[in-house]
């Protein structure tokens, strides 16, 4: 079977790969100059389970099958985890809130530890301001999202997949109510299927065909500083900065949009907070700001599967898109075999 993905940010590299494991043929269709160029690209790169609600059922089974789903994809394809770092350090602004945020999480079976500061020092030695107590999960990951997507997209093409850059959609071509390819400003691709993979966008393909996906999008911040001073082993999430070391020795940051709009004041106090728990005064210097507008829907949870009312397309968007792209991407892949 020939299968068009849309979109080469992580679920739609993530479905390619999936498929052509699964031995279909797959044109992988990206409208930037290379893979993870949209909101992928600007993603925070935090795989966790500890910033969903357990009340919330249906998006934290989610969340653990898709943790599960990180370490499979990473024993089976470890040279797209090169550069990641195991294990987060969150606290809270009281310690009787980080205990009951600990112990909300612990009744629900993620596996984490409540540690003293003795033990945040032993694991973090390197800052001059620590809690009186913090969670450690040392499962989670920290991965830079632009890397694990292009490995994602080598592996396809190393499986036979055709990657297309600068190609611009126009519009589904149907044969009543089937998808039969996808024309580009530049041709067309027939396709025994299709997947729909590039966020928000994927909107705009099924619309005139009276389809809604209902995806809407919401801003987010991503940060990043140079210290060179800095020696940061894992991701640290306080209530005055959640900060994630990268391979190339800067730091990322992720910060809500603000309400008020103005992105250079919270960069700024970022890069303050960033000095005072390092002590790292004026050697802190503020490189990017990186809008990500990530999808998302009313009710949290992410759109995968088929397309109600266009047979032989089928749908994988939502948010968070790089904790759920190994899963997604694996359910995508059975859908259309099924």
């Amino acid at each position: 079977m020939h299968v068009v993905v849309i979109g080469a940010g992580i679920l739609g590299a993530s479905a390619a790969y999936h498929l052509t494991v699964a031995g279909h043929r797959v044109s992988l269709l990206e409208q930037n100059d290379k893979p993870a160029a949209g909101v992928t690209g600007k993603g925070f790169g935090w795989i966790n389970l500890v910033h969903v609600d357990p009340k919330d059922q249906a998006n934290f089974r989610l969340r653990e099958n898709a943790m599960e789903d990180f370490q499979r994809l990473r024993a089976e394809l470890p040279t797209a985890f090169v550069g990641a770092r195991d294990g987060a350090l969150i606290w809270k602004s009281t310690e009787t809130s980080t205990i009951n945020v600990a112990n909300s999480l612990l009744a629900a079976g993620v596996p984490l530890a409540i540690v003293d500061r003795k033990t945040f020092v032993r694991l973090e030695p390197h800052l001059v301001k620590y809690p009186p107590v913090a969670i450690h999960a040392a499962d989670d990951l920290a991965l830079e999202p632009a890397f694990l997507t292009e490995k994602l997209v080598e592996a396809a093409v190393s499986r036979g997949a055709t990657l297309v850059c600068k190609a611009a959609v126009q519009r589904l071509r149907m044969s009543g109510d089937r998808l039969v390819g996808v024309e580009l400003d530049c041709g067309f691709i027939s396709a025994d299927s299709g997947v729909l993979a590039a966020g928000s966008q994927s909107e705009e393909w099924v619309y005139p065909l009276g389809v809604s996906v209902g995806v809407t999008v919401s801003p987010a911040l991503l940060l990043r500083y140079k210290a060179p001073t800095v020696k940061l082993s894992r991701i640290l999430d306080g209530p005055q900065l959640e900060v994630r070391p990268s391979p190339d020795c800067t730091l990322t940051v992720a910060e809500d949009w603000p309400s008020d709009g103005n992105t250079e004041t919270v960069a700024r106090q970022s890069q303050a907070a960033i000095a005072e728990i390092f002590d790292t005064a004026g050697q802190v210097e503020w490189l990017s700001t990186w809008i990500g507008q990530r999808p998302t829907f009313p009710d949290g949870l992410p759109r995968y599967g088929p397309v109600a009312g266009i047979e032989g397309c089928h749908v994988a968007v939502g948010h968070p898109g790089i904790i759920l792209g190994p899963l997604l991407g694996r359910k995508i892949a059975e859908g259309i075999a099924a």
